[in-house]
């Protein structure tokens, strides 16, 4: 399951990810697509709409209890 959110100009991601280890997280954007796949012993793999100018170096990462978070702060306008 993936979730998406914008608030106050912060835009997030989570997405349910059991037993797999940050390390094994992939990220790349193509177009307006961000890509989220893994590898290892777990697999997922999907694509949502990403916001006009996302870079994956502007994403907070992390993954916590196999709940994968990506995160892009506000800007100083938002």
């Amino acid at each position: 399951m993936v979730d998406i959110y914008e608030i106050a100009g912060e835009w997030m991601l989570t997405a349910e990810m059991p037993g797999v280890a940050l390390d094994d997280v992939s990220l790349r954007i193509e177009g307006q697509t961000l890509h989220v796949e893994t590898s290892g012993s777990r697999k997922y793999a999907t694509e949502v709409a990403a916001p006009v100018g996302l870079t994956v170096d502007q994403l907070e990462i992390s993954l916590t209890n196999g709940i994968l978070e990506l995160r892009r702060p506000a800007g100083p306008e938002g």
